[in-house]
């Protein structure tokens, strides 16, 4: 049985409505700058590393890049942020292109774009459509006959990552998500993942963080901490960055990335790590 329905709202702006009932109402995405964007990002590829995908007969562009070792880990479906996008070139192109050469497939996708500034800070609603967009992506590597599959979401994508994981519908094949800064949801009415709801997610979790001087601690990250308490595979981990952004320390970030999944793959559960652990990257 399928989980969405289409319904046509204009010329060129669809809605996914999630039957669950995870939001409503739900406002539509802007395909017409998708369109426009994927074709400028196709454009700049060979077709074999295009990937179109539809939810409901609606098509969305991603970008497949195999492993270039000859022994493949597993595949990572990288999940952009607001006002980002499947090749972009602050953290997704760098996650997307060096990943592979860790062993790693990556498939990055497109997530709806808003139509309104309003909107893109409302990610919330938006959630069922890159759900769907999610799922698809699941399948499409699954026909490539990987079996074990890990989730990179940044800012907004975190969500996307965590809102599947936590639903009945979720595809075992996903076997570990990275969460990198995931965006504020306080005061997001509506919002589908509550803690009560993540506090039963025994999947291993990595939660990679920004640290710079003079920032105060956050109280949404320090809730996280302790929503994920049981799970003995969650590690969150504070990362210098001495610039707005992740530029400078995105090498190491990958690093970090493709470090925790290979250890995931051969040990069942991550040891507990101290209160406040903070990495340094190398020359930081």
């Amino acid at each position: 049985m399928t989980l969405f329905t289409a319904l046509p709202v204009r010329p060129g702006v669809f809605s996914l409505i999630l039957l669950a009932g995870l939001i409503s109402p739900l406002p539509a995405a802007d395909l017409d700058d998708e369109k426009d964007l994927a074709d400028q990002i196709a454009a700049r590829f060979s077709p074999e590393e295009i990937v179109r995908l539809d939810v409901s007969g609606i098509p969305f562009q991603g970008l497949y890049r195999d492993s270039s070792l000859k022994n493949r880990h597993g595949a990572v479906i990288i999940l952009h942020g607001r006002k980002s996008n499947q090749d972009a070139a602050e953290l997704i192109h760098p996650l997307r292109a060096e990943l592979p050469t860790h062993g790693w497939a990556t498939l990055s996708i497109s997530l709806p774009l808003a139509e309104t500034n309003a909107e893109s800070e409302n990610f919330s609603s938006l959630l069922p459509e890159s759900v769907g967009r999610l799922r698809a992506a699941v399948t499409y590597l699954k026909q490539k006959e990987i079996d074990y599959i890990a989730l990179v979401g940044h800012d907004s994508g975190a969500w996307v990552a965590l809102n599947e994981l936590i639903s009945q519908a979720a595809d075992p094949s996903v076997k570990a998500v990275v969460l990198i800064d995931p965006a504020p949801v306080r005061g997001l009415e509506g919002f589908p993942v509550s803690p009560a709801k993540l506090s039963g997610l025994s999947l291993p979790v990595l939660e990679l963080l920004p640290r710079r001087e003079g920032q105060p601690p956050d109280e949404e990250v320090r809730e996280r901490k302790t929503t994920f308490r049981k799970n003995q595979a969650y590690r969150q981990v504070y990362i210098d960055t001495p610039n707005e952004r992740w530029k400078d320390v995105e090498d190491y970030l990958i690093q970090r990335v493709h470090g925790w999944l290979n250890l995931m793959q051969t040990r069942p559960r991550q040891p507990d790590q101290p209160e406040g652990q903070q990495d340094k990257p190398p020359g930081g």
